[in-house]
Parts: C-alpha cells; sequence; structure tokens
C-alpha cells in the first residue's frame, strides 16, 4: 500500500481509496479502504509556508468531504460491478 489508487480532491478535502492484496488459506482477495484528510499551511522553524495534513475536519469542511467520499463510494461501487461482471 504505497500509492491510492484513486483521490478525490475539493481543497483543502481529499479522499484517498487504497487497495491492498491478501492471501489467505491459499486464497488471493482484495481489500479496500477510504480515508479522509484536509491540507492546512503552517510555517516551518525557518517561517516558510508548508502544507500540512490532519484527520480532524472543521464544519467547513464536512460538506465537502461527503461528497468526496459519495464520489468514493460510486468510484468502489462500479469497480466491483466490473469485477463480478468479469467474472460471470
Amino acid at each position: 500500500m504505497t500509492e491510492p489508487i484513486r483521490k478525490f480532491k475539493d481543497f483543502p478535502v481529499i479522499v484517498s481509496v487504497w487497495e491492498n492484496e491478501f492471501k489467505k488459506d491459499g486464497k488471493s482477495f482484495t481489500i479496500r479502504s477510504v480515508d479522509v484528510q484536509t491540507t492546512y499551511k503552517d510555517k516551518d522553524n525557518s517561517g516558510k509556508d508548508v502544507y500540512k495534513y490532519t484527520k480532524s475536519l472543521k464544519k467547513d469542511h464536512i460538506l465537502k468531504a461527503i461528497v468526496q467520499l459519495g464520489k468514493a463510494y460510486n468510484f468502489l461501487h462500479e469497480l466491483e460491478e466490473t469485477e463480478f461482471k468479469k467474472k460471470s
């Protein structure tokens, strides 16, 4: 799990979709997950602007997160439908 398979953004909200492959009892399977973070600007020790990330949402970011999570849900749903059709 090094890079997300997809990101949905509406500044400052970022919703990332992750995919991990596992093997158990000789069978392979995929687990997908989603995380939400926001970005904000801060100063480093030298006073230079740097962007940092947090999992906390401010009130004004909640609706943006909901919309981006909806997009992530639709993406995952379509991905699973495509995979199901390939197996049929």
